[in-house]
């Protein structure tokens, strides 16, 4: 018996082990066996695409790639026939070298990236965008298949939903300022400077975006518009459906967009259960009828008052709302009991945003921003018995947070002799919480500190160091709490 326990143990432990490692694949690319070459690897696993450049000596990698079992490289090269390699036996350590011999005649500049285009600090990655890769007209989302590390998909409302190492989730930003709903599709590709792809975000951005960011950043352009677009989607079951018109209107030193998202989220569902055991007999039928609706209302207002000083205002409007109305019955041990539920929850979100900038140069900006946001959620139903029970609960619930902070970043600095960037932040929040079926309360106040210095020591080494200094306070009428935190 002990034999078999420990036989099990050994195994068990051997097939979480397998399921749990990770896989590199790495490897060299040559052209005619000559090195160096610079070229885009592409690595396609389950619906993931991950992309690669090759360093000066030809080299690529992979690594931290989990749960695969089967992979195809795609490896690019201007000028050359693209070759496809699939490993169909997945090691822990992969190597696939490839070599380019077969030329392509007329080929096509879309797929070309160069070297030159893209530089990789600790901190980020900057992509620079060349006008030739792209054809006239194409929308910004397009950059996202020509940058290095990201991965693009069409969400179920036509917005981008984007990764980095086709495992993180990345917030998308134009010009330092989160995109509002249809803004990256009527951004064109020419009016696209470069892409920055940040990891670790600094204070700029805010403590609430724990992925990456993906900044875009715009040309610098006089030209006055007035520009729109609408999109639709619909589904035939269910009476499914989705409208978004978007606007955008720039004049003189004011830059204005709007868009407006409306989907309805209707549903027919028909419940059954039986159940025969040692207590008896069950069954359960219902006919639930539920309509729904998310709505979206945004606003962007830019006013550049000049080369150095900038102001944006925006604010979002979201709410969600389901309601369901059912009827059924319940049969146990033939008593009869019929019911009907009505149910109903929603949620609403006002969040409101000025930021001030202030440039003495491209590499020394300053920053102000000022934040407010209101989510109220609330969920309650009923249920009328034939036996004249009625069962009735609500839950409604409100947060309230405000925020100041002030932000100052040097691109430009020096440390130890070195190229640095420097970037520091402090930041006060205030959140209020309240429940509306009991008398208890909750409000937080967090002072924030951060500090960030990253330093390129030479053409392929960078280093990031940070530190965080936080006073956290949570109280009400019955305590007050508080915690204090260093963060290296």
């Amino acid at each position: 018996m002990r034999l078999n326990v420990l036989f099990f143990s050994i195994f068990f432990c051997a097939i979480s082990y397998s399921q749990s490692k990770t896989i590199s694949i790495s490897g060299k690319v040559t052209i005619e066996g000559a090195t160096p070459v610079v070229s885009l690897i592409e690595l396609h696993y389950n619906n993931i695409i991950r992309k690669a450049i090759t360093n000066e000596k030809g080299i690529y990698n992979f690594f931290k790639i989990e749960n695969i079992q089967k992979a195809e490289l795609v490896f690019i090269n201007t000028g050359y026939k693209s070759i496809i390699k699939t490993i169909d036996k997945i090691e822990n350590t992969n190597e696939v070298n490839v070599n380019f011999t077969e030329k392509v005649i007329n080929q096509l500049n879309e797929v070309t990236i160069k070297q030159e285009q893209i530089k990789t600090t600790a901190k980020k990655l900057v992509y620079k965008v060349s006008q030739k890769d792209f054809i006239a007209n194409t929308n910004a989302t397009a950059v996202f298949s020509f940058v290095p590390t990201l991965s693009s998909t069409e969400g179920i409302d036509g917005e981008p939903s984007v990764t980095v190492e086709g495992q993180m989730n990345a917030t998308v930003f134009i010009d330092g300022i989160e995109t509002i709903k249809g803004e990256i599709k009527n951004l064109l590709i020419a009016n696209v400077d470069k892409v920055e792809v940040i990891n670790n975000p600094s204070g700029k951005y805010g403590s609430d975006y724990t992925g990456a960011i993906v900044n875009i950043i715009t040309k610098k352009t006089t030209e006055l518009y007035l520009k729109g677009s609408i999109s639709t989607t619909g589904y035939v079951k269910n009476n499914n459906w989705t409208a978004s018109p978007f606007l955008a209107y720039k004049r003189g030193l004011l830059t204005w967009k709007s868009s407006y998202s409306y989907r309805a989220n209707n549903n027919i569902v028909d419940y059954k259960s039986t159940r025969t055991d040692q207590n008896g007999y069950f069954n359960q039928q219902s006919k639930n009828n539920s309509k729904g609706n998310q709505q979206n209302l945004s606003n962007s207002i830019k006013l550049d008052f000049s080369k150095k000083s900038t102001l944006v205002i925006k604010n979002t409007l979201y709410s969600y709302l389901f309601k369901a109305n059912s009827l059924g019955f319940t049969d146990q041990n033939e008593t009869l009991l019929n019911y009907a539920n009505k149910g109903e929850n929603g949620t609403k979100n006002w969040y409101n945003a000025v930021v001030y900038d202030y440039k003495w140069s491209e590499k020394k900006v300053f920053y102000v921003k000022g934040n407010y946001d209101y989510n109220s959620d609330y969920n309650k139903n009923s249920f009328i018995y034939s036996s004249n029970l009625i069962d009735f609960y609500q839950v409604k619930s409100d947060l309230n947070t405000y925020s100041f902070d002030m932000d100052f970043e040097l691109e430009e600095a020096t440390f130890m002799k070195k190229e640095s960037a420097f970037y520091t932040d402090l930041k006060f929040i205030q959140r209020d919480f309240n429940f509306d079926n009991t008398s208890y309360y909750l409000k937080q106040q967090i002072f924030d500190y951060n500090a960030e210095i990253d330093t390129e020591w030479n053409e392929k080494f960078s280093t990031e160091i940070a530190f965080t200094l936080e006073n956290l306070q949570n109280y009400n009428t019955e305590f007050r709490r508080n915690y204090n935190y260093f963060l290296p």
